[in-house]
């Protein structure tokens, strides 16, 4: 692909998925059209063709509807997360701005009655569906019900349907984000994924979760997202058929699976999530040369798991215990680690990561063969 267009939906963790492409692709310049932005208009299209034969990634909130105005025969990508979430993140990323721009801060109680008003007075919370109905809205990068109301709900939620199905190349899912990635970066060749955790956005403060919120309220905001959710359920569930039987034939390349770099997956401090981790498997063959490393509690409830039933591991290493045997195979120091040959580094521990990391021979082989670290 020449270009890559990410229409980023405001709260759906679109930056740092589209930043993880950006940084994946440093020959790549990167664009952004977001309303606030130097040399942003909204709706000119002279930002995207201004650049000749110069590849680029263009990413930002106002981007969609500019490919069809400007006469591209491209399509976008984007990345959907569960609506209920959306809404609660899109309310509170809003407050943390007033508070900026005012020089004050509201409590905890103030943002609660905000939060609960704000709900109980919008007709409906539908973001989705308005944003990606073709029709030149402004696409502000928040809810913003006056720009919604031009289309009822159900005759939106038609045309976005029309319009993903139509006008994008790739739909991520933010609830799976790694997967995301992988699915994302075979469609448009790419080969390394950059360590995505180095662009994420904290959370916002003061946010709450959509279950911590009383039940009554989370029933209106099920209501009120409904035509949302129909839609982001109905790419979910198309999502979990294209990457279950999804047949890798590249492997990436510097990318580590862990939640951050303050709280990574590691067994010893029991934040290891097997759900995930087996999810990660989901897109290998069957008949890989696979070596792991951390031979503790997380490897051993991935051993009861169906995981790696049909995956042949060839090696096991551990830097504290070693020199025993475990399913036939003799667990080994890390310092003895033979990378010739393998395709598949299972990790449990980032900080086996971090060894593996500092080991001469992989610095060598690391951008030179198809390992992916999980």
């Amino acid at each position: 692909m020449k270009n890559i267009y990410f229409h980023s939906l405001a709260n759906t963790g679109s930056n740092s998925y589209a930043n993880a492409i950006g940084r994946s692709y440093p020959t790549r310049k990167v664009v952004e059209i977001t309303d606030g932005f130097p040399d942003v208009r909204v709706g000119d299209t002279k930002i995207l063709l201004g650049f000749g034969e110069e590849a680029c990634i263009f990413k930002g909130h106002n981007l969609y509807g500019l490919i069809e105005k400007a006469k591209l025969h491209d399509k976008y990508i984007t990345i959907l997360r569960d609506p209920k979430e959306r809404v609660i993140s899109d309310f509170f990323w809003g407050r943390r701005l007033q508070e900026r721009s005012a020089g004050f801060k509201y409590s905890y109680l103030q943002d609660m009655e905000s939060l609960f008003n704000h709900i109980y007075t919008s007709n409906h919370l539908n973001f989705y569906i308005h944003h990606l109905s073709h029709v030149n809205y402004v696409n502000k990068k928040m809810f913003d019900l006056e720009e919604c109301s031009r289309l009822s709900n159900s005759v939106a939620l038609q045309a976005a349907r029309k319009s993903l199905s139509s006008k994008f190349l790739d739909v991520g899912i933010t609830e799976e984000f790694d997967r995301s990635l992988f699915q994302l970066s075979d469609k448009i060749g790419l080969t390394k994924i950059s360590n995505w955790i180095e662009s994420r956005h904290e959370a916002t403060p003061g946010k709450p979760g959509f279950t911590d919120l009383p039940l009554e309220i989370q029933k209106m905001i099920s209501h009120k997202t409904s035509e949302d959710n129909e839609l982001y359920l109905e790419e979910r569930e198309k999502f979990e058929k294209n990457t279950s039987h999804y047949i890798s034939k590249k492997y990436f390349i510097d990318y580590s699976n862990w939640n951050n770099k303050s709280n990574p997956i590691d067994a010893s401090d029991h934040s290891f999530d097997i759900n995930r981790f087996i999810k990660s498997l989901g897109i290998l063959k069957n008949d890989l040369n696979v070596i792991c490393l951390g031979i503790g509690s997380a490897f051993l409830e991935l051993q009861k798991s169906d995981a790696f039933k049909n995956l042949k591991i060839t090696a096991l290493y551990d830097s504290f215990k070693f020199d025993y045997e475990l399913g036939g195979l003799k667990v080994q120091s890390m310092d003895k680690i033979d990378l010739q040959g393998v395709d598949v580094i299972f990790i449990t521990s980032a900080r086996f990561y971090m060894e593996l990391h500092n080991l001469a021979m992989f610095k060598r082989r690391k951008f030179s063969s198809g390992i992916l670290i999980i």
